[in-house]
């Protein structure tokens, strides 16, 4: 699943940590900043490792207003003989990532 937004704050941010959430089939969880085509990595773990919070993979990168903000989460479904669906429930599929669904701590400068 791939989702991204724009980050359209008055003032630059500074991401310095993330955690990353997802139910069993959570494989990695990826997050980027996407500036004029180029993506540069925020950070990667696997959601099935302890919800704690990463350090970044790229200290002091700068996110403004206008750049967009990335995501990628991979599943493995391939176990499954059932349907999978997508929610917020432990039943279904879900990733945390971002504003919407990688929650991201940043420090304003």
């Amino acid at each position: 699943m791939e989702s991204y937004c724009k980050y359209e704050g008055d003032y630059p941010i500074y991401p310095v940590g993330f955690r990353t959430h997802a139910h069993e089939l959570g494989y990695a969880i990826s997050g980027y900043r996407v500036r004029d085509g180029k993506w540069m990595e925020i950070g990667r773990m696997s959601p099935q490792l302890p919800q704690t919070f990463y350090t970044v993979s790229n200290p002091g990168m700068e996110i403004k207003q206008g750049d967009e903000l990335a995501s990628r989460c991979t599943m493995n479904s391939m176990a499954r003989e059932d349907v999978t669906f997508i929610g917020l429930v432990i039943d279904l599929v879900s990733c945390i990532i971002f504003n919407t669904l990688l929650m991201i701590y940043f420090w304003f400068k």
